[in-house]
């Protein structure tokens, strides 16, 4: 785990190099990605439409937890 969050932090300060070498703001540009993202209340409902509902088990035996 520790390599991982080690490589992450590593590609970061890279990609902040990198955007800081070719002329551009970090800040800017972090916006500009974040305003392409769409916002978890729009996105939202569109992924629960994606979620199938629960097929009915075989024979419509009852399901063996307890119902909330």
């Amino acid at each position: 785990m520790t390599v991982l969050l080690r490589a992450a932090l590593v590609i970061g300060v890279l990609s902040y190099f990198a955007l800081l070498r070719a002329g551009t703001d970090p800040a800017a540009e972090a916006r500009r990605l974040a305003d392409a993202v769409p916002s978890a209340q729009a996105a939202l409902p569109a992924a629960l439409d994606a979620v199938p509902a629960e097929a009915p088990r075989a024979g419509g035996a009852a399901p063996s937890w307890p119902a909330a």
